[in-house]
């Protein structure tokens, strides 16, 4: 997830980790546990995205993805 963070920024498209799972917040009551959420809370990123996107940008974050995507292997 850092490589790919720092790729993408090098590619001017800013992306970032993604927040802890909803049932980890201390104000939402809860006494359940997610394990699949938190395996893979840790490994998330992310994109641009909202509904104000312009449809440029998420073409954008593809393109940039399918290039650096020989760099993450």
């Amino acid at each position: 997830r850092p490589r790919f963070i720092e790729l993408m920024a090098a590619h001017g498209v800013q992306v970032s980790a993604r927040s802890p799972c909803l049932h980890d917040y201390p104000y939402i009551p809860n006494d359940r546990t997610f394990p699949n959420a938190a395996r893979y809370s840790d490994t998330l990123v992310m994109l641009p995205s909202g509904p104000e996107q312009p449809l440029e940008n998420v073409e954008r974050s593809i393109a940039v993805i399918r290039e650096i995507d020989p760099l993450l292997t």
